[in-house]
């Protein structure tokens, strides 16, 4: 399993190096070698949360931007310190959109997606939405009280994703490759710091906590 995890994210980084490289080539200067050791770095370094950078990539076009926010909620594989929503949850929620489609054509089926050679349970798929939901309200819900804050609208949807990704660098002037996090206020930060403490403990563990019949016997 570690190792379907493994190539399929080594496939996912290619692809994007790939689609970067076509789109951006003609806004990074030096020779090939050097753009592409640039794209690869930048883009690589985003999708696994490794927070350098070694050119702002917001000069490479509205493609860039765009696609490297993407890159923070993906993240990495299953098992590393990657944050996002890892790949291997983009799988299972793609088997499970085929498998509904299927079941849209022909109700009384019975089908059972398979998963690196083993069947997936329905407990599988509800773990998978139910992070995927709570992932995506922490992250509205973080980018909402930064707004509060009066940050721009790029400035709190990148570093709320910057956050709860631990990424680490966002988009904009203020946090963007060529800014840092120092000028923003102090509400700014700990509003930062709890979406980051949620999204490293990847936050099913943490809410839990807040479920009254946890604590009883």
């Amino acid at each position: 399993m570690t190792r379907l995890l493994i190539y399929t994210s080594s496939i996912c980084k290619n692809l994007f190096n790939g689609s970067t490289w076509l789109n951006i080539n003609p806004y990074v200067d030096g020779d090939i070698f050097f753009k592409l050791s640039t794209i690869s770095f930048n883009t690589i370094s985003i999708i696994s949360g490794t927070g350098y950078v070694s050119d702002n990539f917001e000069n490479w076009g509205n493609y860039a931007s765009v696609l490297f926010l993407i890159l923070m909620f993906i993240g990495g594989c299953a098992g590393s310190t990657t944050g996002g929503l890892k790949v291997f949850r983009f799988q299972i929620l793609f088997k499970y959109v085929s498998l509904h489609f299927k079941k849209m054509l022909k109700p009384h089926i019975v089908l059972a997606a398979q998963f690196n050679g083993k069947t997936v349970p329905d407990s599988t798929y509800e773990s998978v939405m139910t992070f995927f939901f709570l992932y995506i309200i922490t992250f509205a819900l973080s980018a909402l009280l930064l707004s509060f804050s009066g940050m721009d609208f790029l400035t709190c949807i990148s570093a709320s994703a910057s956050a709860i990704s631990n990424v680490g660098p966002g988009l904009g002037e203020i946090i963007g490759p060529e800014g840092n996090y120092s000028t923003l206020t102090d509400y700014s930060k700990i509003i930062l710091l709890i979406t980051m403490f949620l999204g490293r403990l990847e936050m099913l563990t943490i809410f839990i906590l807040f479920i009254p019949s946890f604590w009883k016997n």
